[in-house]
C-alpha cells in the first residue's frame, strides 16, 4: 500500500495543475503552474489560488477580503492550518457558498476533488469524465473497488492536499497539518453524519 501511495502522489502531481480549473481550456490559473518544474516553490501558500483552496473553511471570509494579509497569517501561523480544520477546495467552489449553519452543503462536491478522485481511482484520462484509455489497470480495478466509500473520498483529499501544498517530498505532517488527523476526521465526519440523507446523496454522487 505504502509503494501505491507513493505512485499515486508521484502521477498526481505532474497532472495537478491541469485539475484546478474548473474548465482548463477555457480558465487559466494565474500566475501560471508549471507541471515541468521540479521546485514546489510556486505551489501551498506562496500561489493566491492555493492559498485560497488550502485556506481553512472558517478564515475563508478572511481570506477573500484581504487576501495577502490572511495568507500570511496563515503563513506564520496566526491562523491554524490542522487535519480537522478543513480546507476551503473541500466545498463546491472552493468554499464560495459555505453556510456555517449547515457545513455540510457542498462539501466534498469541489470539482477540484472530484478530478482528483477520477485521476487516482480510475486513472488520468477519466478526469473529465471520459472513458479510460491506455493498458494499465485502474487502482479501482486493482484493489476491486465496486464503490466509493469514506475511505476513498479521504485518501483522495489527503492526496488533494499533499498535491497543491508547497512539500517537496511526502510526511505524516505539514506543520500543524497532520495527513492522519485530516484522513481519520473525514472518515469519521462522513460515516457518523447525523445528515443521512446528505451521506446517501454523497455516496450515490460519487457511485454514479
Amino acid at each position: 500500500m505504502k509503494t501505491l501511495r507513493a505512485n499515486d502522489t508521484a502521477r498526481l502531481r505532474d497532472k495537478i495543475a491541469g485539475y484546478l480549473p474548473r474548465d482548463p481550456a477555457k480558465d487559466a490559473v494565474i500566475p501560471p503552474i508549471y507541471a515541468s518544474s521540479k521546485s514546489r516553490s510556486q505551489m501551498g501558500l506562496n500561489h493566491p489560488l492555493l492559498a485560497r483552496m488550502l485556506c481553512p473553511i472558517l478564515s475563508l471570509k478572511d481570506f477573500l477580503a484581504e487576501p495577502e494579509r490572511t495568507r500570511q497569517r496563515l503563513e506564520s501561523g496566526d491562523i491554524e492550518m490542522c487535519g480537522d480544520e478543513y480546507p476551503s477546495f473541500l466545498w463546491a467552489n472552493n468554499g464560495d457558498h459555505f453556510d456555517v449553519a449547515n457545513i455540510h452543503d457542498g462539501l466534498f462536491g469541489g470539482f477540484f476533488l472530484e478530478q482528483v478522485m477520477r485521476h487516482i481511482f480510475t486513472g488520468p484520462s477519466t478526469w473529465s469524465g471520459d472513458e479510460a484509455r491506455g493498458f494499465r489497470a485502474s487502482n479501482a480495478e486493482l484493489l476491486d473497488i465496486q464503490r466509493v466509500v469514506a475511505g476513498n473520498i479521504a485518501y483522495a483529499c489527503v492526496q488533494a492536499h499533499f498535491g497543491i501544498s508547497s512539500r517537496q517530498r511526502w510526511g505524516e505532517s505539514d506543520g500543524n497539518f497532520n495527513y492522519c488527523d485530516f484522513y481519520y476526521s473525514i472518515i469519521e465526519d462522513i460515516e457518523e453524519a447525523v445528515d443521512d440523507e446528505w451521506r446517501e446523496e454523497l455516496f450515490e454522487y460519487y457511485n454514479k
